[in-house]
């Protein structure tokens, strides 16, 4: 099998680069082969072939699959008929609700604030087109409730569970590796020794606990975090 990426590595916008060259090497352990910056420029048949077309060349298969991602539909008739603002999707604060007066959005096409320094995003996710439409609904309903939520996605790829919490980037100055046997470990990131994001292969269990700890935004002790001989419980 080939996959032919058109980022630089693998799941660039969901896990740390550190992560991402240890999951190349088991998918390349498998008999995967990933060829970086080369997204595929056209694809056609010939025979009983599948010819792709990419940065990089030319390749043939029997089969291709093509996940091409998608784009948020901020074109709906409402939303420009109304006036309502978008940018990278529907515009809306924390309470779900847009630029126009009571007009609510939630979802995959829904530009939030994520947390209190401003930060906007959208979220691709069952769990937030789920969550969110509840904090849509209640603020409807003259309930006032901020959507505030703590960002997880999970894969399962082969005997791997790979499970995260929270979002990182280049704030995060601290990074900690707790390795266990059998190909389990957390990895976990902190910002001024405050705990902001959590990776967890084979270990999902542990993230629960971590979930508090990113929501309460705590500040935790980073050299116990690290030492291996420390339980986690004992530093939550």
């Amino acid at each position: 099998m080939t996959v032919f990426e058109a980022g630089s590595r693998l799941l660039a916008r969901a896990i740390p680069n550190a992560f991402a060259e240890k999951l190349l090497e088991k998918h390349e352990s498998q008999g995967v082969r990933v060829i970086f910056d080369a997204g595929a420029t056209s694809v056609r048949t010939h025979d009983d072939a599948v010819i792709v077309m990419n940065r990089t060349g030319t390749s043939q298969f029997d089969f291709c699959v093509i996940a091409v991602g998608q784009m948020p539909n901020d074109e709906i008739a409402i939303a420009h008929q109304s006036g309502i603002a978008v940018d990278n999707g529907i515009v809306v604060d924390e309470f779900c609700h847009t630029s126009a007066p009571n007009v609510y959005a939630a979802g995959d096409c829904a530009n939030f604030p994520l947390n209190a320094n401003g930060r906007r995003m959208r979220l691709e996710s069952w769990q937030n087109a789920q969550e969110q439409a509840i904090a849509a609904a209640k603020n409807m309903l003259g309930v006032e409730t901020p959507y505030r939520p703590t960002p997880w996605f999970w894969t399962d790829q082969y005997d791997w569970n790979i499970q995260r919490l929270g979002l990182h980037d280049d704030s995060i100055d601290r990074w900690v590796l707790r390795a266990g046997a059998d190909e389990k470990m957390l990895l976990i990131g902190l910002r001024e020794n405050v705990v902001v994001f959590a990776l967890a292969l084979n270990q999902g269990g542990d993230l629960r606990a971590l979930r508090r700890v990113i929501e309460q935004a705590k500040p935790v002790d980073a050299d116990r975090l690290a030492d291996p001989n420390v339980k986690l419980r004992q530093i939550i």
